[in-house]
């Protein structure tokens, strides 16, 4: 015969903690130079990674670092790669943005991450990277900026022109290895700030899965964003006329 079920008392349950809501903060204007960037990037990478990175994937890092945000120019609240979201520490902020490119082209209003410090921004980057986008991590680990910007696009960080998007960070990382990472910046200021520099033309990911716009505005530093836009169009210029032998 079976012996009866022992009745199991069920302890009530603790009511569930409300979810936290982000911390919506200032859009503000963190302009470091090439080589403050590459320097937070390669501590970052260190952290994440477990080793220093080499020059070569330095450089690719570095170079999508200075087309996302004008060269340092139009760089956010420490946001090193325009992600979508809420950050680590719980911050975001609010900024008009663009999806797609050509015909496709449409503007939102939506957030990004926000960071306190350069090193919290480089470090959720490269995690990012690590978590979502590792085959694009490997083909930097490789020095492939053409890769890296490839693969980026096949995971979705990005919805704007591949190809603009790939000769910008190809011809800045080919800027960096050859003249140093404080040639990113060179000669660039932005908006009330003290440094700069070359732009992003395309969309990127969000936690969802939809592939979050490009910052194009936000109250008070649309003239930084503008001048960022202007040196986008210059570098990729420079890209185009550069000869095939100087690459």
């Amino acid at each position: 015969m079976t012996a009866p079920i022992a009745a199991v008392a069920l302890r009530p349950q603790a009511p569930s903690a409300a979810p936290q809501r982000p911390d919506v903060v200032a859009p503000r204007v963190t302009a470091l130079s090439g080589e403050e960037a590459a320097q937070a990037l390669a501590r970052a990478y260190e952290a994440v990674v477990g080793e220093p990175p080499s020059q070569e994937t330095l450089a690719v890092l570095t170079a999508q670092w200075a087309h996302e945000t004008g060269r340092g120019a139009s760089m956010l609240n420490y946001n090193f790669g325009g992600a979508k979201g809420v950050g680590p520490s719980g911050l975001t902020v609010e900024a008009r943005t663009r999806e797609g490119y050509g015909a496709s082209e449409r503007r939102i209003v939506d957030r990004f991450r926000a960071y306190r410090t350069a090193e919290e921004g480089a470090t959720d980057h490269l995690r990012l990277l690590e978590r979502r986008f590792s085959t694009a991590l490997t083909a930097a680990q490789a020095g492939d900026a053409q890769a890296f910007v490839r693969e980026l696009r096949a995971g979705g960080y990005f919805t704007g022109d591949p190809g603009a998007y790939a000769r910008s960070v190809g011809a800045l990382a080919d800027t960096a290895l050859a003249s140093g990472f404080g040639a990113l910046t060179s000669g660039v200021v932005p908006r009330g700030g003290s440094r700069g520099g070359a732009p992003s033309v395309a969309s990127r990911w969000s936690p969802q899965g939809r592939p979050p716009p490009l910052v194009d505005a936000l109250p008070g530093v649309d003239a930084a964003l503008a001048i960022a836009d202007e040196l986008a169009r210059m570098s990729l210029r420079e890209a185009r006329e550069r000869p095939e032998d100087a690459r």
